[in-house]
Protein backbone atom coordinates (compact mmCIF):
# COMPACT_ATOMS: atom_id res chain seq x y z
CA UNK A 1 0.00 0.00 0.00
CA UNK A 2 0.86 3.66 0.22
CA UNK A 3 2.56 3.28 3.61
CA UNK A 4 4.85 0.57 2.22
CA UNK A 5 5.81 2.79 -0.72
CA UNK A 6 6.51 5.74 1.59
CA UNK A 7 8.60 3.46 3.80
CA UNK A 8 10.65 2.22 0.85
CA UNK A 9 11.10 5.79 -0.40
CA UNK A 10 12.23 6.90 3.07
CA UNK A 11 14.66 4.00 3.29
CA UNK A 12 16.09 4.80 -0.15
CA UNK A 13 16.45 8.45 0.81
CA UNK A 14 18.26 7.53 4.04
CA UNK A 15 20.63 5.29 2.09
CA UNK A 16 21.34 8.08 -0.39
CA UNK A 17 22.03 10.57 2.42
CA UNK A 18 24.36 8.10 4.14
CA UNK A 19 26.30 7.55 0.90
CA UNK A 20 26.51 11.31 0.32
CA UNK A 21 27.75 11.88 3.86
CA UNK A 22 30.39 9.16 3.43
CA UNK A 23 31.54 10.70 0.14
CA UNK A 24 31.79 14.20 1.61
CA UNK A 25 33.67 12.89 4.64
CA UNK A 26 36.13 11.06 2.39
CA UNK A 27 36.65 14.20 0.30
CA UNK A 28 37.29 16.35 3.39
CA UNK A 29 39.77 13.77 4.71
CA UNK A 30 41.57 13.67 1.35
CA UNK A 31 41.87 17.47 1.31
CA UNK A 32 43.19 17.47 4.89
CA UNK A 33 45.69 14.69 4.18
CA UNK A 34 46.85 16.24 0.91
CA UNK A 35 47.26 19.65 2.52
CA UNK A 36 49.45 18.14 5.23
CA UNK A 37 51.62 16.26 2.73
CA UNK A 38 51.99 19.28 0.43
CA UNK A 39 52.94 21.62 3.27
CA UNK A 40 56.24 19.88 4.18
CA UNK A 41 58.05 20.10 0.79
CA UNK A 42 56.50 23.51 0.14
CA UNK A 43 57.85 24.86 3.45
CA UNK A 44 61.33 23.45 2.71
CA UNK A 45 61.27 24.92 -0.79
CA UNK A 46 60.26 28.34 0.50
CA UNK A 47 62.98 28.24 3.19
CA UNK A 48 65.71 27.49 0.65
CA UNK A 49 64.51 30.26 -1.64
CA UNK A 50 64.47 32.67 1.33
CA UNK A 51 68.06 31.73 2.18
CA UNK A 52 69.12 32.47 -1.38
CA UNK A 53 67.32 35.82 -1.32
CA UNK A 54 68.63 36.89 2.11
CA UNK A 55 72.25 35.88 1.49
CA UNK A 56 74.60 36.71 -1.35
CA UNK A 57 72.28 35.11 -3.87
CA UNK A 58 73.89 32.84 -6.45
CA UNK A 59 77.33 34.15 -5.40
CA UNK A 60 76.90 32.41 -2.03
CA UNK A 61 79.09 29.27 -1.82
CA UNK A 62 76.02 27.40 -0.52
CA UNK A 63 73.89 28.47 -3.49
CA UNK A 64 74.41 25.34 -5.64
CA UNK A 65 73.41 23.06 -2.74
CA UNK A 66 70.35 25.22 -1.98
CA UNK A 67 69.30 25.18 -5.64
CA UNK A 68 69.69 21.38 -5.80
CA UNK A 69 67.61 20.99 -2.65
CA UNK A 70 64.95 23.34 -4.06
CA UNK A 71 64.80 21.32 -7.27
CA UNK A 72 64.40 18.08 -5.31
CA UNK A 73 61.59 19.59 -3.22
CA UNK A 74 59.87 20.88 -6.37
CA UNK A 75 60.17 17.35 -7.78
CA UNK A 76 58.55 15.92 -4.64
CA UNK A 77 55.65 18.35 -5.04
CA UNK A 78 55.26 17.45 -8.71
CA UNK A 79 55.25 13.71 -7.92
CA UNK A 80 52.77 14.15 -5.09
CA UNK A 81 50.37 16.12 -7.28
CA UNK A 82 50.70 13.52 -10.07
CA UNK A 83 50.00 10.70 -7.62
CA UNK A 84 46.94 12.50 -6.24
CA UNK A 85 45.54 12.99 -9.74
CA UNK A 86 46.21 9.33 -10.61
CA UNK A 87 44.64 8.16 -7.36
CA UNK A 88 41.47 10.12 -8.16
CA UNK A 89 41.43 8.94 -11.78
CA UNK A 90 41.73 5.24 -10.94
CA UNK A 91 39.11 5.59 -8.22
CA UNK A 92 36.45 7.71 -9.90
CA UNK A 93 36.31 6.81 -13.58
CA UNK A 94 35.86 3.57 -15.50
CA UNK A 95 39.17 2.77 -17.21
CA UNK A 96 39.66 2.25 -20.93
CA UNK A 97 40.52 -1.42 -21.26
CA UNK A 98 42.37 -3.28 -23.98
CA UNK A 99 43.44 -6.87 -24.38
CA UNK A 100 47.22 -6.83 -23.82
CA UNK A 101 50.14 -9.17 -23.27
CA UNK A 102 50.73 -8.87 -19.53
CA UNK A 103 54.27 -10.20 -19.89
CA UNK A 104 55.19 -7.50 -22.44
CA UNK A 105 53.53 -4.78 -20.38
CA UNK A 106 55.52 -5.92 -17.34
CA UNK A 107 58.73 -6.11 -19.37
CA UNK A 108 58.33 -2.46 -20.37
CA UNK A 109 57.75 -1.46 -16.74
CA UNK A 110 60.83 -3.41 -15.58
CA UNK A 111 62.92 -1.75 -18.31
CA UNK A 112 61.90 1.74 -17.22
CA UNK A 113 62.57 1.05 -13.55
CA UNK A 114 66.00 -0.36 -14.44
CA UNK A 115 66.81 2.81 -16.35
CA UNK A 116 65.64 4.96 -13.44
CA UNK A 117 67.47 2.94 -10.76
CA UNK A 118 70.44 1.25 -12.45
CA UNK A 119 71.89 0.18 -9.06
CA UNK A 120 68.88 -2.07 -8.35
CA UNK A 121 69.06 -5.79 -9.17
CA UNK A 122 65.80 -6.87 -10.83
CA UNK A 123 65.29 -10.45 -12.04
CA UNK A 124 62.33 -11.13 -14.35
CA UNK A 125 60.59 -14.38 -15.30
CA UNK A 126 57.78 -13.40 -17.66
CA UNK A 127 55.50 -16.03 -19.20
CA UNK A 128 53.22 -14.98 -22.09
CA UNK A 129 49.59 -14.36 -21.10
CA UNK A 130 46.74 -12.03 -22.06
CA UNK A 131 44.57 -9.82 -19.87
CA UNK A 132 41.86 -7.23 -20.52
CA UNK A 133 42.93 -4.13 -18.57
CA UNK A 134 43.78 -0.44 -18.67
CA UNK A 135 47.42 -0.68 -19.89
CA UNK A 136 48.53 2.67 -18.47
CA UNK A 137 47.02 1.98 -15.05
CA UNK A 138 48.45 -1.54 -14.78
CA UNK A 139 51.85 -0.31 -15.95
CA UNK A 140 51.75 2.34 -13.20
CA UNK A 141 50.78 -0.24 -10.59
CA UNK A 142 53.60 -2.62 -11.59
CA UNK A 143 56.16 0.20 -11.48
CA UNK A 144 54.91 1.17 -8.01
CA UNK A 145 55.27 -2.41 -6.76
CA UNK A 146 58.83 -2.67 -8.11
CA UNK A 147 59.77 0.73 -6.63
CA UNK A 148 58.34 -0.37 -3.29
CA UNK A 149 60.35 -3.61 -3.38
CA UNK A 150 63.57 -1.73 -4.19
CA UNK A 151 62.94 0.67 -1.31
CA UNK A 152 62.68 -2.16 1.23
CA UNK A 153 65.35 -4.48 -0.15
CA UNK A 154 68.59 -4.70 1.84
CA UNK A 155 71.84 -3.69 0.08
CA UNK A 156 72.69 -6.33 -2.50
CA UNK A 157 69.19 -7.82 -2.43
CA UNK A 158 67.40 -8.62 -5.68
CA UNK A 159 63.80 -7.91 -6.67
CA UNK A 160 62.07 -10.78 -8.46
CA UNK A 161 59.27 -10.02 -10.92
CA UNK A 162 57.22 -12.90 -12.33
CA UNK A 163 54.29 -13.11 -14.75
CA UNK A 164 52.18 -16.21 -15.35
CA UNK A 165 48.49 -17.05 -15.71
CA UNK A 166 47.36 -13.38 -15.63
CA UNK A 167 49.27 -12.77 -12.37
CA UNK A 168 52.13 -10.33 -11.74
CA UNK A 169 54.20 -11.05 -8.61
CA UNK A 170 56.88 -8.74 -7.20
CA UNK A 171 59.06 -10.17 -4.42
CA UNK A 172 61.60 -8.41 -2.22
CA UNK A 173 64.02 -9.72 0.42
CA UNK A 174 63.26 -7.05 3.01
CA UNK A 175 62.19 -7.42 6.65
CA UNK A 176 58.52 -8.16 5.97
CA UNK A 177 55.41 -6.20 6.92
CA UNK A 178 54.39 -5.85 10.56
CA UNK A 179 51.05 -7.32 11.61
CA UNK A 180 49.65 -3.93 12.62
CA UNK A 181 50.57 -2.40 9.23
CA UNK A 182 49.20 -5.15 6.99
CA UNK A 183 45.47 -4.18 7.15
CA UNK A 184 46.28 -0.56 6.27
CA UNK A 185 48.92 -1.06 3.62
CA UNK A 186 46.68 0.13 0.74
CA UNK A 187 45.23 3.19 2.53
CA UNK A 188 46.19 6.49 0.95
CA UNK A 189 48.81 8.46 2.89
CA UNK A 190 49.37 5.54 5.27
CA UNK A 191 53.02 5.18 6.20
CA UNK A 192 54.28 2.60 8.65
CA UNK A 193 56.55 3.90 11.44
CA UNK A 194 59.59 2.34 9.74
CA UNK A 195 58.79 4.20 6.49
CA UNK A 196 58.44 7.71 7.86
CA UNK A 197 62.08 8.61 7.26
CA UNK A 198 61.93 7.39 3.65
CA UNK A 199 60.91 9.22 0.47
CA UNK A 200 57.26 9.09 -0.57
CA UNK A 201 53.88 10.18 0.72
CA UNK A 202 52.17 6.82 1.14
CA UNK A 203 50.26 6.91 -2.17
CA UNK A 204 52.08 4.28 -4.25
CA UNK A 205 50.34 1.20 -2.84
CA UNK A 206 47.00 3.04 -2.63
CA UNK A 207 47.26 3.54 -6.40
CA UNK A 208 48.03 -0.19 -6.83
CA UNK A 209 44.88 -1.10 -4.88
CA UNK A 210 42.72 1.28 -6.92
CA UNK A 211 44.12 -0.02 -10.22
CA UNK A 212 43.41 -3.62 -9.19
CA UNK A 213 39.80 -2.84 -8.28
CA UNK A 214 39.20 -0.69 -11.38
CA UNK A 215 40.35 -3.55 -13.63
CA UNK A 216 38.38 -6.36 -12.01
CA UNK A 217 41.50 -7.73 -10.32
CA UNK A 218 42.88 -8.42 -6.86
CA UNK A 219 46.04 -7.56 -4.98
CA UNK A 220 47.37 -10.07 -2.47
CA UNK A 221 50.30 -9.84 -0.05
CA UNK A 222 52.34 -12.72 1.29
CA UNK A 223 54.90 -11.61 3.87
CA UNK A 224 57.43 -13.02 6.30
CA UNK A 225 60.68 -12.03 8.02
CA UNK A 226 62.74 -12.66 4.87
CA UNK A 227 60.65 -10.71 2.38
CA UNK A 228 57.25 -9.95 0.89
CA UNK A 229 55.46 -10.83 -2.34
CA UNK A 230 52.77 -8.59 -3.83
CA UNK A 231 50.63 -10.33 -6.45
CA UNK A 232 48.33 -8.54 -8.88
CA UNK A 233 45.83 -10.95 -10.45
CA UNK A 234 43.46 -10.25 -13.34
CA UNK A 235 40.87 -12.35 -15.16
CA UNK A 236 42.79 -14.10 -17.97
CA UNK A 237 42.00 -13.82 -21.68
CA UNK A 238 42.30 -16.97 -23.79
CA UNK A 239 43.43 -15.72 -27.20
CA UNK A 240 46.42 -17.02 -29.16
CA UNK A 241 49.55 -15.03 -28.27
CA UNK A 242 50.47 -14.68 -31.95
CA UNK A 243 47.46 -12.39 -32.47
CA UNK A 244 49.13 -9.67 -30.41
CA UNK A 245 51.04 -6.74 -31.81
CA UNK A 246 53.58 -5.28 -29.41
CA UNK A 247 51.98 -5.38 -25.99
CA UNK A 248 48.42 -5.32 -27.30
CA UNK A 249 46.04 -7.84 -28.84
CA UNK A 250 44.04 -6.01 -31.48
CA UNK A 251 40.34 -6.63 -32.12
CA UNK A 252 39.91 -8.86 -29.05
CA UNK A 253 38.24 -7.02 -26.21
CA UNK A 254 35.89 -8.44 -23.64
CA UNK A 255 33.98 -6.74 -20.83
CA UNK A 256 35.12 -8.03 -17.46
CA UNK A 257 32.92 -6.83 -14.61
CA UNK A 258 34.18 -8.77 -11.58
CA UNK A 259 35.09 -6.47 -8.72
CA UNK A 260 38.60 -6.26 -7.30
CA UNK A 261 39.67 -6.57 -3.71
CA UNK A 262 42.80 -6.23 -1.60
CA UNK A 263 43.82 -9.13 0.61
CA UNK A 264 46.77 -9.72 2.88
CA UNK A 265 48.16 -13.03 4.14
CA UNK A 266 50.95 -13.39 6.66
CA UNK A 267 53.41 -16.29 6.76
CA UNK A 268 55.50 -15.38 9.81
CA UNK A 269 57.73 -12.74 11.43
CA UNK A 270 57.98 -8.95 12.03
CA UNK A 271 58.54 -5.55 10.87
CA UNK A 272 57.95 -2.82 8.26
CA UNK A 273 56.41 0.12 6.31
Amino acid sequence: GTNDEVGRLGSSFDTMLAALHESLTAQRQLVADASHELRTPLTSLTTNLDLLEDGAGLADPQAPALVRAAREQAGELDQLITDLLDLARYRESAPHRETVRLDLLTSEAVHRVRQRTPHAAIAADLQPCLVHVDPAGVDHAICNLIDNAIKWNPPGGAVHVAVADAHVSVTDTGPGIADQDLPRIFERFYRAPAARGMPGAGLGLAIVGNVARANGGTIEIRTGPHGSTFTLAFPPQFYPAQQTTGGRAADHEKDLSSSGSARGRRDRGPARR
